[in-house]
């Protein structure tokens, strides 16, 4: 007994002092304390708030400020219902996520950024990452379900002020959740720019995503000659046993104007896709908050594929385009006046070759013609050696014509 009551006394004594320190965990000032004690205070990020209130299933905040170069982002207050618990365990379910009045500052430019270290990676082997990360988004780390979200704000471009307001949920596994889109924009040229639109996804399980949906219109409208424009932006993601598919479209009215489709089986089958191109100054104007553009309009359309190593990889097509008023880009771009464009082609490109099967590019200056070139064979250039070889080399490889490039494209150079 006298070895015991030591061994009580001390046991007591720490639960006493973790039942005090647990304590004082839940109490609000000393979590204020504490998340102002670790808040990061450096030139890259800065991070200061009045008041946290951390609980076992909600949690809120006030006057949190964060600063960053180009980006200042201040929330008068959030509010969080989350069980941390078994958020701590990898099931996060969000019953209630609340911001309103916050403002996000993005109208100071971000200080010039030093140049980016030199890729140790070959680009096919970074473009391979950057396909595989783009569907490995569609799988979570966590088991998610999201039941209310109500975002409200403003955000502060170099164009203007923007009204922000994301609200719905319902997203678990086996079920879709549906958020509305809402924005407005008032320009310093009073041109304003109202965006809805709604944003799905389904759960196929509570840590995969085999859905994802956007639609979004936009209406541009100018007071002061009172005319108004309507954009549609559609995206889709789907994910399937046969693999993954992605289509997106912009549209004007009943018009599309851009359209692409990529296919990505499962297994090791190559990357497909498609694109589709339709578009005019008229269009894109309306859009522009009152910038000026140049009177441009590009017509085309192609398949093309790559392999899953991205060594191997197919193109062809057609492209019309022209583009004039070149001034309003660059004053000293006057003199080049109108000029076009029409091609067809079909390519495939390897890491060590590039085959050109069809190649035919007609470019004009002001209506007429000033050069044209036209593959006669196949061509297949050596990108290590550097030599040219085609089916017959007693034969024209290219045909190139020349009528007079005018000494005016020189001038800005």
């Amino acid at each position: 007994m006298k070895l015991l009551r030591p061994l009580l006394i001390t046991l007591g004594s720490l639960l006493l002092i973790a039942v005090i320190v647990l304590g004082l965990a839940l109490i609000p000032s000393v979590q204020t304390w504490v998340a102002r004690s670790f808040a990061p205070a450096t030139p890259a990020l800065t991070l200061s708030l009045d008041h946290v209130a951390l609980g076992l299933h909600r949690t809120h905040i006030e006057n949190l400020r964060v600063v960053q170069p180009g980006l200042v982002l201040t929330l008068p207050s959030a509010d969080v219902e989350v069980n941390v618990l078994t958020a701590a365990s990898g099931s996060v379910t969000i019953k209630r996520l609340v911001a309103k009045g916050w403002i996000l500052d993005l109208s100071a430019p971000a200080p010039a950024a030093s140049a980016p270290p030199r890729p140790t990676q070959p680009p096919q082997v970074r473009a391979k990452t950057a396909v595989e990360d783009l569907f490995a988004q569609l799988q979570l780390p966590i088991d998610l379900s999201v039941d209310g979200v109500d975002l409200s704000g403003e955000v502060i471009l170099p164009e203007g002020r923007v009204q922000v307001a994301i609200t719905g949920g319902g997203l678990s596994a086996g079920r879709e959740g549906k958020w509305i889109l809402a924005a407005d924009l008032v320009s310093p040229t009073s041109t304003q720019l109202t965006v809805r639109g709604e944003l799905t996804a389904h759960l196929a399980t509570a840590r995969s995503v085999d859905q994802l949906g956007l639609a979004l219109t936009a209406v541009a409208r100018d007071p002061k000659n009172q005319q108004e424009a309507s954009i549609g932006l559609s995206l889709s993601v789907v994910q399937t046993s046969e693999g993954e598919s992605v289509a997106a479209s912009l549209r004007s009215g009943s018009h599309e104007l851009v359209e692409l489709a990529l296919k990505r089986p499962s297994g090791n089958a190559p990357l497909s896709g498609t694109w589709k191109l339709d578009v005019t100054t008229a269009e894109a104007t309306p859009f522009a908050l009152g910038r000026a553009l140049p009177d441009f309009a590009a017509k085309g359309q192609g398949l093309f594929s790559v392999d899953r190593t991205l060594t191997q990889a197919t193109a062809s097509g057609s492209l019309d385009a022209s583009i004039d008023h070149l001034a309003t880009l660059r004053p000293d771009l006057a003199a080049i006046g109108r000029l076009g464009l029409i091609a067809g082609f079909d390519l495939s490109l390897s890491d060590q070759s590039l085959r050109i099967k069809r190649c035919e590019v007609s470019l004009s200056s002001n209506a007429t013609q000033v050069a044209k070139i036209t593959a006669q064979q196949a061509i297949e250039f050596n990108r290590t050696t550097g030599t040219i070889t085609g089916a017959d080399l007693n034969t024209e490889l290219l045909h190139i014509e020349l009528n007079g490039i005018p000494l005016a494209w020189a001038k800005p150079f």
